[in-house]
């Protein structure tokens, strides 16, 4: 499945020597969010030059991409760990513990080069289990938590640190990171799988919204950080002033863990008056399709780590509003390629709406440039590239 190491070292700038490296991803959902979508497409781009293997905590969406790109994937007692006390605690330590081990026993019998986990809940178990079988461990480190002292455990207990944005990568060396193990890799994406204009037009019709009205949409999973309430005001305010605007709400509560926030949301959009304005879509599997049909994309959350999301809206021609802070404010040049607004500011998040449903000349070329950017900045390629040169120059040294 590999190519020959020295040309990889050559292709990479890392020096490489001996057999073709052997990885094992490990992840704790089994649904496809957007850290579980990058996983998947870093996966399928090293698949031919690494042997890939995955540990997942059950088959699902990600078990399938993951096997459609050609990796060997086990199931094992792997889950996201929750804020629990009591008895709860407990039973879910001694479940952890039961995780560790069978991951432990994983990579005794494999014996990959390196073990790779995808966000702080694989770290939980890949730390430990890569101290015990003594295999380098990175932690693809894609959220602004946890922090305290478990972030400063998952911290230490990894080799290297991948971050996807520099917010993160801060958050990272807040945490204790060694100087030499936290990295900078944002997300990449390969925008030759996205057309713009491709989809807009069947999507409309099908969600009733006719060709010349403004679209809007906020796209994630429902959690309350992402604050999709945020963006109902601001529809709120926005649709007073934009005719026939209509907005989307994309995305669902993938891990169970908000059961009550739709219907919050709903009743939300009830009491502002928003009616059949506001769509609810839930969480759907055709997210570029949708994100085609729309006019601009936005992302209201103030703590969002990278936003992969603004990538996928920008492959496809899209302007994107999101809030000046954290990841967006790294991906998006305001005034270029969309606009920024002040974290938590329904009206200036508002008023950005109608400033392009004002001027579609302006939002087109926003979108153009915000495409142009992905190409240049956010490809898949270079992520990949940028994670294999590492893994080779990781396996090539002597692990303690």
């Amino acid at each position: 499945m590999a190519t020959d190491p020295e040309s990889r070292a050559e292709e990479h700038g890392a020096a490489v020597a001996g057999p073709p490296r052997r990885v094992l991803f490990v992840e704790c959902s089994t649904e496809l969010g957007g850290a579980q979508r990058s996983l998947a497409e870093i996966a399928a781009a090293l698949a031919p030059r690494f042997e890939i293997h995955a540990a997942l905590p059950g088959p699902g969406p990600l078990a399938d991409r993951l096997k459609a790109a050609g990796a060997s994937v086990a199931f094992l007692p792997l889950f996201r760990l929750k804020r629990v006390r009591g008895t709860k605690f407990f039973r879910q330590a001694f479940d952890w513990l039961r995780g560790v081990r069978a991951l432990t026993a994983l990579l005794r019998d494999l014996r990959p080069d390196i073990v790779h986990a995808n966000g702080y809940q694989a770290q939980a178990f890949a730390g430990l289990a890569g101290r015990f079988a003594r295999i380098p461990v990175i932690w693809h480190h894609r959220d602004l938590a946890p922090s305290g002292r478990m972030g400063r455990y998952l911290a230490s207990r990894a080799t290297r640190i991948f971050c996807v944005s520099g917010a993160v990568l801060q958050h990272a060396q807040a945490l204790g990171a060694r100087p030499d193990s936290a990295v900078l890799i944002p997300n990449g994406l390969d925008s030759t799988a996205y057309h713009p204009e491709m989809h807009r037009e069947r999507v409309r019709q099908e969600l009733g919204i006719a060709p010349g009205d403004f679209l809007a949409g906020c796209a994630g999973r429902l959690v309350p950080w992402k604050r999709c309430d945020l963006f109902l005001r601001a529809t709120a305010r926005a649709s007073r002033e934009i005719p026939g605007a209509r907005f989307l709400i994309i995305g669902g509560d993938l891990t169970g863990e908000h059961p009550g926030l739709e219907a919050e949301l709903h009743a939300l959009a009830a009491s502002l008056g928003l009616g059949d304005r506001a769509l609810f879509l839930g969480q759907r599997e055709d997210l570029p399709e949708l994100l085609d049909a729309l006019d601009v994309l936005v992302h209201p959350a103030p703590d969002e780590p990278f936003g992969r999301v603004l990538l996928e809206a920008m492959a496809l021609g899209k302007p994107v509003i999101a809030a000046r802070a954290a990841g967006p404010a790294e991906i998006v040049v305001d005034g270029k390629t969309g606009l920024l607004v002040s974290p938590g500011a329904t009206e200036e998040l508002a008023r950005a709406m109608i400033a392009l449903a004002a001027d579609p000349a302006r939002a087109r070329a926003m979108g153009s440039a915000g495409r142009r950017r992905l190409e240049s900045a956010y490809t898949l390629e270079a992520c990949a590239a940028r994670v294999a040169g590492l893994y080779a120059d990781l396996a090539a040294r002597p692990q303690s």
